[in-house]
């Protein structure tokens, strides 16, 4: 079946879809309806600028279109290069970050949490602290376990430890969880959260608010998780979420106290689930 025409122009600068009779003769042409052909040249040039970037969104661009954005991240309009480094942005986020990890590996990690975990029998209340680092050594401290029984350390392979530290750079994402992870509750105000996070730091340290021996009660202004990453390019990363525990620090979770698992399973079953 022959897909039917439609009728009329789009107008590069607007965007809007408008009937012949809308455009003089020139301006068919160039595809201006009169009403933005009034508009100040200068005006004009730049709305025709962001339609033609924002219409680079659903299509791929070729090398003389790649050039072209390029230039725009150096022009001197403000909104343009707003415009230009979002597309960018969009475009080749995969590139930079390939970019970005290339030769990158964990030499050591600190892992903070203290929420609810999902886990096949319901939610389970967490609240600990586990590091690891490329020798192979795996610390976890309870804070709901007695103070005596809290730390617990296991060793693994050397070969193990650092191929689970390259595959959170890698194959995780984990450098980029700040910006892909949302961290504001749904129909939540982000001025709001950002106001509630800021009274809540000033509590910090007040006697009411610290947590108990075993951990139970949560301080106001405390992280909900939090890693800190130690690079081998001599660099650290801090990702830190007050308000939502997703998926991915969850089953981090599960990755790194799966090492407390026996040997057996951990060598037969673990090795090659997670690794």
């Amino acid at each position: 079946m022959a897909k039917t025409k439609l009728s009329g122009h789009i107008c590069m600068v607007c965007g809007e879809r408008m009937a012949s009779e809308k455009f003089s003769g020139k301006g068919q042409i160039a595809h201006i309806c009169r009403d933005c052909a009034k508009l100040p040249q200068v005006e004009r040039a730049t709305a025709q600028t962001l339609r033609t970037i924002e219409g680079m969104a659903g299509r791929q661009i070729d090398g003389t279109e790649i050039e072209w954005l390029l230039g725009c991240l150096r022009d001197p309009r403000c909104e343009v290069q707003r415009a230009a480094h979002k597309m960018y942005h969009m475009k080749f986020q995969r590139y930079e970050r390939v970019q970005i990890k290339e030769g990158l590996t964990v030499d050591s990690l600190e892992f903070y949490l203290h929420g609810e975990v999902w886990s096949e029998s319901g939610d389970i209340p967490v609240h600990v602290r586990i590091t690891a680092d490329q020798n192979g050594t795996i610390k976890l401290i309870d804070y709901t376990a007695k103070e005596t029984e809290r730390e617990t350390q296991v060793d693994i392979d050397q070969p193990v430890a650092r191929r689970f530290l390259k595959m959170l750079i890698h194959e995780w994402d984990i450098l980029f969880w700040d910006e892909d992870l949302s961290d504001l509750k749904p129909n939540e105000d982000p001025y709001l959260e950002t106001l509630e996070e800021l009274i809540f730091a000033s509590d910090r340290g007040k006697d009411e608010d610290v947590p108990d021996e075993n951990g139970e009660a949560a301080q106001p202004g405390e992280p909900l998780w939090c890693v800190k990453l130690e690079l081998n390019s001599g660099t650290s990363k801090e990702i830190t979420f007050y308000n939502q525990l997703q998926s991915e620090p969850q089953e981090m979770y599960w990755a790194l106290t799966n090492f407390f698992e026996p040997k057996e399973p951990y060598k037969k079953g673990l090795q090659q689930v997670w690794l």
